[in-house]
């Protein structure tokens, strides 16, 4: 299948690319209701790593390794949440996860996570930890790592 540049992949063509395995999305429950034009809904796996909500008093990235490590551990804790129970996030706090769904993109397209612009509202901050450049490239295969910050006053599940 081809495409042009810069075009927004129909809904049609994707589910044909998934049926093909030329793009792989695995574990799709649904494909009616996670894919539509230009978009395939991802979920979050169900381990996370997490900021204590704690005072640190200081994480220097500059000190030696060793000191570092045994820092950002005093830091960050491993969290796990049974699928569909959610996890509730606090003001300011940090988390970094993944994607449920392994992905396998074709050699022809490109994607990239972005946030619902409805969580955007209540104040919660989605981007792509796999790449500075927040897209995956052709023939990208893995999980997305995604981090989020919650950046208002109130909790949030």
């Amino acid at each position: 299948m081809s495409f042009k540049k810069g075009e927004i992949v129909s809904k049609d063509s994707i589910l044909s690319m998934l049926k093909k395995n030329e793009l792989v999305v695995t574990p799709m429950i649904d494909e009616n209701e996670q894919v539509s034009a230009g978009t395939i809904d991802l979920r979050l796996n169900t381990e996370f790593i997490t900021t204590k909500r704690t005072k640190f008093r200081l994480l220097d990235p500059v000190q030696d390794s060793k000191s570092l490590k045994k820092s950002i551990q005093e830091y960050q804790e491993k969290t796990y949440a049974k699928l569909g129970d959610g996890l509730v996030l606090h003001p300011n706090q940090f988390v970094l996860g993944s994607t449920l769904e392994y992905v396998k993109l074709p050699n022809n397209i490109t994607g990239y996570v972005a946030g619902r612009s409805s969580l955007g509202r209540l104040g919660l901050v989605i981007a792509n930890a796999s790449s500075s450049r927040l897209k995956a490239l052709p023939k990208f295969s893995r999980l997305w790592l995604i981090f989020f910050m919650l950046i208002n006053n109130n909790s949030f599940r």
